[in-house]
């Protein structure tokens, strides 16, 4: 699902839409695999914070079977991008995944086998690399170990 974009820079809830790759990225094959979309906010994508109903904006930030927007759950996100793990094979290949920052908790969470509670724990910056190694039912999660440079 598309966001609308808006003209301003207040924050929106989803206002970004995914952009597809078309052939190599990075110098290397890139495929667009559906299951590490973001996540569906329903009604909410493109309004502002402001906009949403503060009861139900409460209810989806502390209960994570919550989903008052219409949309996907934090326990659907978790439960799709577990999916797309336990699917991963035990070859050696690598592979690479750039996607947006609820996918990495929700993989970080399923790596884990921590509790859904805790995706909101999992803070994931802009361009932050989290690397996971092992494979489907023992994933272990790898710190970053390319410390991003402060740029001034």
């Amino acid at each position: 699902m598309r966001c609308r974009r808006r003209p301003d820079d207040a924050p929106r809830v989803g206002r970004r839409p995914a952009r597809a790759i078309d052939g190599p990225a990075f110098g290397v094959p890139a495929d667009i695999d559906s299951a590490l979309r973001e996540l569906d906010y329903g009604r909410w994508c493109g309004a502002g914070l402001d906009e949403l109903p503060e009861s139900d904006l409460a209810m989806w930030l502390t209960e994570p079977a919550s989903a008052p927007h219409g949309g996907e759950s934090v326990e659907d996100l978790i439960r799709r991008i577990g999916t797309w793990l336990a699917a991963q094979d035990d070859s050696y290949e690598r592979v690479g995944v750039v996607t947006h920052p609820a996918v990495v908790r929700a993989a970080t969470v399923c790596a884990l086998d921590a509790p859904a509670s805790s995706f909101r724990r999992v803070d994931v910056g802009p361009l932050d690399v989290v690397r996971l190694y092992g494979g489907p039912g023992r994933w272990t999660l790898r710190p970053n170990r390319f410390a991003r440079r402060a740029t001034r």
